[in-house]
């Protein structure tokens, strides 16, 4: 039985590789001793629509607290003021992230 694409995601991402999403672009890094890359990267291929849309609402998730699908990765001024910049790179993303906080306010 094939896996399902999450399960591939986690098995490629528990093994030290990486999957990323580049508008609609899958960019991946598979480690070298990751097991049978031939089959996951066959898998991912045929199941590309499923693998964007999981990603996606990956990134969705974890930079959008207002909800919005169009935004950017927006983050809050002062409780209920929020700024929204615009859409930018996946490095701009991720540096983003890296600076959201995380833990209980002070």
């Amino acid at each position: 039985m094939t896996p399902s694409v999450p399960e591939i995601i986690r098995q490629i991402e528990q093994a030290g590789g990486r999957l990323d999403l580049d508008r609609d672009r899958v960019r991946y890094r598979l480690p070298a001793c990751f097991p049978e890359p031939e089959a996951a990267l066959a898998a991912l291929r045929t199941n590309r629509a499923e693998v964007v849309r999981v990603l996606r609402a990956r990134q969705n998730q974890a930079l959008a607290p207002c909800g919005s699908p169009q935004c950017a990765g927006c983050y809050e001024l002062e409780p209920g003021r929020r700024i929204h910049p615009p859409r930018s790179s996946p490095h701009w993303l991720a540096w983003l992230e890296r600076w959201q906080p995380k833990g209980p306010v002070q």
